[in-house]
């Protein structure tokens, strides 16, 4: 998240996978993101864009495959929200 960017690369080649095979509901998630202009995409990289950079939060909320899990629970636990 510091860094706003994504090395798809890097990652496919220091941990054996294909990323977006690994990512895909991740990648689902990004698809109006992408549609809206706040992410860059491309085979080697994610970036988020200068309007982007202000919801990273957002983004990597697309990479928790436990959130939507969380959120349904009724476990009183609540979840800061970013509007």
């Amino acid at each position: 998240m510091c860094q706003g960017d994504v090395n798809i690369t890097g990652i496919e080649n220091h941990y054996g996978i294909d990323f977006w095979s690994y990512f895909a509901a991740a990648r689902e998630r990004l698809t109006q993101l992408e549609a809206d202009g706040l992410v860059w995409i491309c085979s080697s990289r994610l970036v988020a864009s200068e309007q982007g950079r202000y919801l990273l939060r957002v983004i990597a909320a697309c990479f928790d495959r436990y959130l939507e899990t969380r959120l349904n629970q009724e476990s009183g636990v609540r979840f800061s929200k970013v509007m």
